[in-house]
């Protein structure tokens, strides 16, 4: 792996982990931000609450497509993985 890709692929790392670990705490309204004068302006719709029920059985229909998003996903993931493997052994084939 070449120099310039291997920073790269450090940097596309080191961003990847510092999204996954900001904390969502720290977001903030945008009143809050621009201060006082733009809270006054900002008019908010009235809310309304919604209560729903619980059902008491599992749904097989959302564990059914959760299982399938989760194979494909699986899948995806092994052939990229196989893709890489044979492209690089064959560029090492070549070499030798």
């Amino acid at each position: 792996m070449s120099t310039q890709r291997q920073r790269l692929c450090s940097l596309v790392l080191a961003v990847s982990i510092a999204a996954a670990a900001a904390p969502s705490a720290v977001a903030r309204p945008v009143e809050q931000l621009l201060g006082s004068d733009a809270a006054k302006d900002a008019s908010s719709p009235p809310v309304q609450v919604v209560r729903a029920t619980p059902e008491s059985s599992f749904d097989w229909g959302d564990a059914e497509i959760g299982a399938g998003a989760a194979l494909a996903a699986g899948l995806a993931g092994a052939g990229g993985a196989l893709a890489v493997r044979r492209r690089r052994q064959t560029r090492l084939a070549r070499m030798a």
